[in-house]
């Protein structure tokens, strides 16, 4: 009998029936979530290096919701992170109250001599 599946998606498989066509089964527990085959993969792995010579089912799927929690969580830690320090820069980047005239000092001894934009003419 020809089994294949979708490794995006295991919560089905597929069998070839006699008509040629192939008919999807989906898991024996419906209430389990969709995982990868990555995913899967990667959740033996874990409990094989932790010990685990035949884990269970659901020891293998609570793994797999483990690892997407740590990665949720990652995620938006590093989001918060970049938000951060964005920022930061546009904070260091901001004119307003920064010295246009850097380096120099204001010589307040010579008279103030208005820019074109500051001449109010009563005339």
């Amino acid at each position: 009998m020809t089994v294949r599946y979708d490794p995006r998606n295991l919560s089905k498989v597929y069998v070839a029936g006699p008509d040629g066509r192939y008919h999807p089964i989906p898991y024996a527990d419906l209430g389990l979530p969709p995982i990868t085959l990555w995913e899967q993969r990667a959740a033996m792995r874990s409990l094989h290096e932790q010990g685990s010579n035949a884990p269970a089912q659901l020891a293998m799927f609570e793994s797999v919701l483990r690892q997407r929690d740590l990665v949720e969580q990652a995620a938006s830690k590093t989001k918060a992170a970049r938000r951060h320090a964005q920022r930061r820069r546009d904070a260091a980047l901001a004119t307003m109250n920064a010295p246009s005239h850097e380096g120099r000092s204001v010589d307040y001894s010579q008279p103030v001599t208005p820019s074109e934009g500051e001449v109010w003419d009563d005339a």
